[in-house]
């Protein structure tokens, strides 16, 4: 018995940064989990309460086993995400390996958009690094319909950064140390440096921010217009430099649609 877990508990093993040393993960069906060891018979945690690595619309995730180089792979359900006139309903967010890295916290729980994904970029379109005027959009000319971005920021302490693409806003406050997608708020992880990795997966019904190089996820179900959506990216309170970003067009996962 695990107190504060209640259905779909995950047990594995995990190597810290790839390496000799390993923790064994519990995570629930909310996405919280919990490190520490296991001896086959009894889990003994490593610290009080819990710790989080997804936000929003993610619940009852199954982990592959087994797979090739070691490699964990996770799904989750993106519970709550609606889909009118459709003959289904709900969907699965992104699959994504899982691995736990050193931090100044500790070993934490990081996920990465599974590599094959790369398969499905198309067209790229890009800026060069540059500082990000307030009030002017930086990304003026760049569209898309079922897209990747991959950006680096570097952001003082009392900027607020505004993504928008369709009329859903990915919205960093570094005041607050937050980032929100819709409804869900999550942790900013901002690195020593003031620089913070941005992943942001764009589909027709979801956008899915990976941030801090995936420290943090989140999953959020929101309705986009079919066709091109102009993107823009607004700063306020506070400078910020875009050291790079990048977008690839995704194509269908099924062949011929």
């Amino acid at each position: 018995r695990l107190p504060g877990f209640f259905e779909c508990p995950e047990l594995v093993e995990l190597p810290i940064d790839g390496g000799p040393e390993s923790k064994w993960l519990v995570c629930g069906a909310d996405g919280e989990y919990v490190l520490g060891s296991f001896d086959g018979r009894a889990f003994q945690p490593d610290h009080g309460g819990k710790h989080r690595l997804w936000y929003g619309n993610f619940y009852a995730s199954q982990l592959y086993s087994d797979a090739p180089d070691g490699r964990r792979v996770q799904i989750g359900w993106a519970r709550g995400n609606d889909y009118p006139g459709m003959p289904f309903n709900q969907g699965m967010t992104v699959p994504v390996d899982l691995s736990l890295r050193k931090t100044k916290d500790g070993p934490r729980l990081f996920a990465a958009p599974v590599p094959e994904l790369v398969s499905l970029r198309g067209e790229h379109g890009s800026r060069p690094a540059t500082d990000v005027p307030q009030g002017d959009n930086a990304l003026a000319g760049l569209a898309g319909d079922v897209f990747e971005i991959d950006t680096t920021l570097e952001i003082d302490d009392t900027v607020v950064v505004t993504l928008a693409v369709g009329g859903a806003k990915v919205v960093l406050n570094a005041k607050t140390k937050t980032l929100r997608c819709g409804g869900v708020e999550a942790p900013l992880p901002v690195d020593g440096d003031g620089r913070v990795r941005l992943q942001i997966l764009v589909d027709r019904g979801s956008i899915e921010v990976f941030a801090g190089d995936g420290q943090v996820a989140l999953a959020e179900g929101v309705l986009l217009p079919r066709g091109d959506k102009a993107l823009t990216l607004h700063t306020a309170g506070g400078k910020v430099r875009m050291l790079s970003f990048d977008l690839w067009r995704l194509q269908s996962i099924w062949s011929g649609s």
